[in-house]
């Protein structure tokens, strides 16, 4: 549908549009980074502002506040999404899986430095046992993400050889099986990993743009915190094995604490593959709309 709305757009459709795109509410945040003072960056803001925002409209350039939800309320909960693709020529199916751990102002600073060690201990052993073992798809990963200061360890499936239920199934597995890692980890193991991403986030800047990526890091995520890495670091010297396994087991494994939603992008070839899973499949309250989702849910807090 996109394809066939590119090629129907002239040069003077553009020009039409881009008045009526920033005439709306929208959103401007801006860094800038170098030897300049702070009245020379907000004239560069003013500046960009005022270009793009036509005269007579009422547009603003405050934070963008687009509303997020929580998967619960305080209970622990399963949902999955299925979207049969349109395509019918599309092979492949995929799944993501999304476990929410919460926003910022409900995680602890040594919660969030548990997150990122399990973001980055997680990464291989998923692309090794779903990938390279299973070999279930050609493009496999998982990891620790932030968006709009919400947390969530994520995992994603793409493939054309299995369904997509499949993949959620198999990928439900994987974070169950990798508790048992984390509890037989020898402690030398544990403690490389915390070192090596102790050594990550204290990287210095080798240049200008390596420092405007430290900073616009915790912009893009809505945090505005430009200690965190330090803080971070902090936390984590604290951070035992037990204290891992609890918030893997709460936030990951046991069903009735975790927050967890699956979309599960169908492909019509899927009618004519018989692949039985080899796991139970995911207790999950099916979810047709995104729309009766969002009804279900209960946004996050302004303050959140």
């Amino acid at each position: 549908e996109l394809e066939k709305a590119t090629a129907e757009v002239t040069l003077n459709d553009v020009k039409a549009y881009i008045p009526k795109l920033f005439a709306s509410e929208w959103s401007l945040e801006t860094l800038v980074n170098g030897n300049l003072k702070e009245s020379q960056a907000e004239d560069i803001n003013n500046l960009i502002r005022t270009k793009l925002q036509p005269a007579g409209t009422n547009a603003t350039a405050a934070t963008p506040n687009q509303q997020k939800f929580q998967l619960d309320v305080g209970e622990g909960s399963s949902y999955t999404v299925p979207i049969t693709l349109a395509n019918p020529e599309e092979l492949n199916s995929a799944t993501i899986v999304k476990y929410q751990l919460g926003s910022r102002k409900m995680l602890s600073t040594k919660d969030l430095a548990m997150a990122t060690l399990i973001g980055s201990m997680i990464q291989e052993p998923a692309f090794d046992e779903l990938r390279t073992k299973q070999q279930l798809g050609y493009i496999v990963s998982a990891g620790m993400g932030v968006s709009q200061n919400v947390f969530a360890l994520s995992a994603i499936v793409q493939g054309a050889e299995h369904s997509a239920e499949y993949y959620d199934s198999q990928i439900e597995a994987f974070c169950k099986n990798f508790l048992s890692q984390l509890k037989s980890m020898p402690e030398e193991e544990l403690n490389s990993f915390k070192a090596s991403l102790e050594s990550a986030l204290l990287r210095r800047d080798l240049n200008l743009g390596d420092r405007g990526v430290r900073f616009w890091d915790p912009i893009a995520k809505q945090l505005y915190n430009f200690s965190w890495n330090l803080e971070r670091v902090k936390a984590l010297r604290t951070v035992t094995r037990d204290d891992l396994v609890k918030f893997y087991t709460e936030k990951i494994v046991n069903p009735s604490t975790r927050r967890r939603i699956s979309i599960r992008m169908e492909s019509p070839a899927e009618a004519t593959r018989e692949v039985p899973l080899v796991n139970p499949p995911v207790e999950a309250v099916t979810i047709a709309e995104v729309d009766d989702l969002r009804a279900r849910l209960k946004p996050f807090s302004s303050t959140a």
